[in-house]
């Protein structure tokens, strides 16, 4: 754990073409995020064509960057069917 205890924050930006596709990307990524521990917080809101989350760890940034690893290939896999089925 980080020595003061405080979060670790990253605020990662995705931009689509269209908002179908960022509704899609969105709602593929939600129920992978809604069980999680205590000292993780992973915050995710659309606008438009925009996907923002926003990722807060107690962990530090080893656990942050398996954290967003793990979210962006989530977020690949996703968009590889969307484009499959295109």
């Amino acid at each position: 754990m980080s020595a003061n205890n405080q979060y670790v924050e990253t605020l990662i930006t995705l931009k689509y073409v269209d908002i179908e596709t960022a509704k899609i990307i969105l709602n593929a990524v939600i129920p992978d995020n809604t069980k999680l521990p205590n000292d993780l917080v992973i915050e995710m809101s659309r606008k438009d064509k925009e996907i923002k989350i926003l990722i807060k760890c107690k962990k530090g940034v080893g656990t942050m960057l398996n954290t967003i690893d793990d979210l962006l290939e989530c977020v690949s896999t996703a968009e590889k069917v969307i484009k499959k089925l295109s």
